[in-house]
């Protein structure tokens, strides 16, 4: 599925003057990663691409150039001292750690977690929005990938269950780096004192703190959606992007005509006056039942992660539902 692995020759940048990345923010998907980029960013020694760059997961890496074009996307934060990048599916696919260990050993890690019960929810209306998976109220269509019956439609459908195994995860990259370049912070955390959280990432990075930034506005990881929102906003992936062949992955289009650019502006004015109603915001009702199914799939491996983290994380459902 990816390319070669990159030459020795090409492992890190070698032009003269070149601007490379040293920290990431690598996971979890769907745990305020962006909410925390976008926090981290304002500090005015940081230095970060607006989008995520997947680079490391790319099915083209090792291509010739690849990683020269991937500098380049660095270069504006020449002079910052805290220069990196936000990619959450860095913590979970297997080939990641290994690749940037290669290219940048050096480099500090920040992983927000999140409860994978809570995770997987939000993940799969994720999926749902990007056409990655059917439309279909949580209740059935998780149960339909827990049951592995939309792999074949859906091959991407799987990552909603799969990304939320993060001692697994997390195991890949302790093998590779030093435990003191890793930091592990908590979505609750994040959503109770945000401010607190960006202190200890700034402080992590070396930064000064005297000063920290005002945090961006609205609320962590906005991802939960009503089926009506949902729709809205899949026709817009429509209209955005283009898939490959196969529906594992997006890219945006470089122009959209004028109906299209039409039909975008009316979906965005009634998905935001969705979005301000308490049915879009709070979502699709999700069982008791199924939780407990998630957090019989997870359990093991959130045991195995408080003992490695040395974290208390009984107030995780997954904990919780099996006590």
């Amino acid at each position: 599925m990816y390319g070669d692995e990159m030459p020795d020759s090409a492992e890190r940048p070698a032009a003269t003057g070149a601007v490379s990345p040293n920290f990431l923010i690598i996971g979890a998907e769907k745990a305020g990663t962006t909410f925390l980029h976008d926090a981290l960013q304002r500090h005015t020694d940081v230095f970060m691409p607006p989008e995520e760059i997947p680079f490391f997961e790319d099915p083209d890496y090792g291509e010739p150039g690849a990683l020269q074009e991937f500098s380049k996307l660095f270069q504006p934060g020449a002079g910052k001292r805290a220069i990196g990048l936000m990619r959450p599916n860095y913590l979970h696919k297997p080939e990641c750690p290994a690749r940037i260990h290669k290219h940048f050993p050096d480099a500090k890690l920040i992983v927000m977690l999140r409860d994978p019960v809570e995770r997987a929810i939000s993940a799969y209306n994720h999926n749902v929005l990007n056409r990655f998976a059917p439309l279909r109220r949580p209740e059935s269509g998780i149960r339909a990938i827990i049951d592995q019956r939309l792999q074949e439609r859906y091959p991407r459908s799987q990552e909603v269950i799969e990304f939320g195994f993060y001692y697994r995860d997390l195991k890949r990259y302790l093998e590779l780096f030093p435990r003191e370049q890793i930091l592990v912070m908590l979505m609750e955390d994040l959503r109770s004192d945000a401010h607190l959280v960006q202190r200890r990432a700034l402080q992590f990075l070396g930064l000064d703190t005297a000063h920290v930034p005002p945090l961006p506005r609205g609320r962590v990881n906005e991802g939960e959606y009503a089926m009506a929102r949902l729709a809205l906003l899949r026709l817009r992936s429509r209209l955005l992007y283009r898939y490959n062949d196969e529906r594992t992955r997006l890219w945006r289009k470089q122009r959209v005509g004028r109906a299209s650019a039409f039909a975008l502006a009316c979906i965005e004015r009634v998905a935001r006056r969705l979005q301000r109603t308490d049915v879009a915001n709070n979502g699709e009702v999700v069982s008791p039942q199924l939780r407990r199914r998630l957090a019989e799939l997870y359990i093991d491996d959130t045991l195995r992660l408080e003992k490695l983290l040395g974290l208390d994380l009984s107030h995780w459902w997954t904990r919780r539902a099996l006590a």
